[in-house]
């Protein structure tokens, strides 16, 4: 059993704690967004709220984000069946992802970040960590 006080291993993530599972948690992820062009990713940001919210629009689908006050980084996975009907590769590119986000969950502290796929991709990787530095820097 851990103590509560003790530091989680890096490759503990992601925990049932670091998942985002509850349907009021996704659909915080839909209120009070804008939409801001900015080149070849398109951006989406909440302006008004504290809570800093937002859609990046990539060639594989799109990541959505969001501040949680919680002080360590959420995830959730999403792999349409129109990227491949073999569940094998759908949890193949869910795992892929699943590692890039815990290998920059310290830059992404406080975050809930939901990452849905809807079309086949060749370099998942790059467009991810492109989404991921265009999330850090918001």
């Amino acid at each position: 059993m851990k103590n509560s006080g003790q530091e989680e291993s890096d490759f503990s993530f992601p925990s049932r704690k670091h998942r985002i599972r509850k349907y009021k948690d996704f659909k915080a992820f839909f209120e009070n967004t804008g939409v801001i062009n900015t080149g070849v990713i398109n951006t989406s940001v909440l302006n008004t709220s504290v809570l800093n919210t937002g859609v990046l629009n990539t060639s594989f689908g799109w990541v959505r984000f969001r501040e949680n006050n919680l002080g360590y980084l959420r995830i959730a996975v999403s792999v349409s069946k129109k990227v491949s009907k073999k569940s094998t590769l759908r949890n193949r590119l869910r795992r892929i992802c699943s590692e890039l986000l815990r290998l920059k969950k310290n830059e992404l502290k406080g975050y809930d970040v939901w990452v849905f796929i809807k079309t086949p991709v060749e370099n998942i990787k790059d467009e991810l960590n492109k989404a991921i530095s265009k999330i850090h820097s918001t």
